[in-house]
């Protein structure tokens, strides 16, 4: 199976829809691997294992920063109507 990665560069055009199912995608990968595969598994299990766990934060990351951006942006526009 080959991981389908999204690359930094191209993270801030990329659609809200595709990051999501990249983190589904890595997480499926994560959950076949093992419940226990920080203890279990050999160092090259282990070490995807911590690669998948910090994909999938920087991807979680994103979508979270994307929501502040955008109930930043509405409280904004709510106060421009006001003016």
């Amino acid at each position: 199976m080959q991981l389908n990665l999204i690359n930094g560069d191209r993270l801030p055009s990329t659609s809200d829809y595709d990051i999501n199912r990249s983190i589904e995608d890595l997480t499926r990968r994560l959950r076949d691997s093992g419940a226990n595969w920080r203890v279990s598994g050999g160092k090259r299990k282990k070490e995807m294992g911590l690669f998948l766990e910090t994909e999938i934060c920087y991807l979680q990351r994103e979508i979270m920063w994307r929501r502040c951006r955008e109930v930043h942006h509405q409280n904004y526009l709510k106060g421009l109507q006001k003016r």
